[in-house]
């Protein structure tokens, strides 16, 4: 695989989470596209750290 580095790169909320979690959709949909993005990667955050803690015990 190869890409270009000069090349901008572009971060996009997957159509399956939209789908899955259309009440947050819903909710963020007409915010900014930072603000989308935002939300997005704190939602996944926030869950990787409880899948974390429950693995863990912590």
């Amino acid at each position: 695989m190869s890409f270009d580095r000069n090349e901008p790169i572009y971060l996009v909320i997957p159509d399956n989470w939209k789908e899955a979690n259309l009440n947050e959709w819903k909710g963020i949909s007409n915010k900014s596209v930072e603000s989308q993005l935002a939300y997005y990667l704190n939602w996944r955050l926030e869950r990787l750290l409880k899948s974390y803690k429950n693995i863990t015990g912590n």
